[in-house]
């Protein structure tokens, strides 16, 4: 592969990446990784095809637009994969930016006791993006919770997937 396509496609990520959390820090919306998927891949895609269709390509032939616009949407989709771990709570990466930011390291008790890792923290934010995404609904009536066809066709993939892997519920 040519070092052109590679940084080009470098190049037209990081643009977005830029503009990506720009726009994210005056107004961010509900619906993230619908929200990203569009920024990152349909809004893209809609210029790909612009430019294949009118060769408007600043000189590069069409087979270079479609190797830069695969790699860039190869670096696009490990973010958007990426994005729901490094938002949300991580408690690994808590931990780590805990530790990180204390002086002298911390005492094993003093990161057992702290409020960020109690079960509402963990798991709270992950419910409200569930259900802001469409994956899951709540029952006004009786609390439960249940998958949406979205939360069940998501909830299959990941099921094969870690069929495929091998794990059973709970391993891995």
């Amino acid at each position: 592969m040519d070092m052109n396509i590679i940084v080009c496609s470098l190049l037209l990520f990081l643009a977005l990446m830029i503009i990506h959390i720009v726009v994210w820090r005056v107004i961010k919306p509900r619906k993230h990784i619908i929200s990203l998927f569009v920024f990152f891949i349909i809004m893209p895609g809609m210029i790909a095809v612009v430019s294949l269709v009118t060769g408007i390509s600043a000189g590069i032939t069409n087979q270079g637009v479609l190797l830069i616009f695969f790699l860039y949407f190869a670096f696009s989709l490990v973010y958007i994969q990426t994005y729901p771990a490094v938002q949300g709570h991580s408690p690994s990466l808590q931990i780590v930016y805990m530790i990180g930011h204390s002086e002298k390291g911390m005492d094993i008790k003093d990161l057992l006791n702290m409020r960020e890792f109690n079960a509402g923290n963990l798991i709270d934010d992950h419910i409200s993006n569930l259900q802001e995404e469409g994956f899951i609904s709540i029952s006004k009536t009786d609390n439960s919770v249940r998958l949406t066809s979205k939360g069940r066709m998501m909830a299959s993939m990941f099921m094969l997937y870690r069929k495929f892997l091998g794990l059973d519920v709970g391993e891995g």
